[in-house]
């Protein structure tokens, strides 16, 4: 088939500026969604992926949020398509293959939170590694 294949790395910029700040999240969301799906599932970002996306997101979200869904979706493809096809890409990304690296790894904080061990256990004697509630660990001393 001839489908149009969207590559659209710097949609996150472009939503930022273009998109409603009362809907950015939840467009985030959905896009950043429907990237995971396409990473995961091997398909190309084209309009049969798109609609397959759509048709089982609508089997179990309810109408409001299927809609919202769908909208963010329909932006990130018109959107997307209007880029040339010079410019989608970018270096070590192959044509009709979405990258993670700019739609979840962006979700990330710069570095992670240090894991904290839960108040049930912090006053407890045991090592760290045999805390009851997980390998977390000990908080500083007071």
């Amino acid at each position: 088939m001839n489908e149009i294949t969207i590559s659209f790395e710097n949609w996150q910029e472009v939503l930022r500026q273009t998109v409603p700040v009362r809907l950015q999240t939840a467009y985030h969301q959905a896009i950043t969604k429907f990237r995971y799906w396409l990473w995961e599932t091997g398909k190309a970002a084209n309009v049969t992926a798109f609609k397959e996306h759509l048709a089982w997101k609508q089997s179990y979200l309810p109408p409001e949020n299927f809609a919202l869904r769908q909208a963010a979706l329909r932006w990130y493809y018109h959107q997307g398509k209007k880029i040339p096809a010079s410019q989608a890409g970018r270096a070590g990304s192959a044509p009709g293959q979405t990258s993670l690296q700019s739609a979840a790894y962006s979700l990330l904080p710069a570095s992670p939170p240090p894991a904290r061990c839960p108040a049930a256990c912090q006053d407890t004697p045991l090592p760290p590694a045999t805390c009851s509630n997980g390998p977390f660990p000990r908080p500083p001393p007071r």
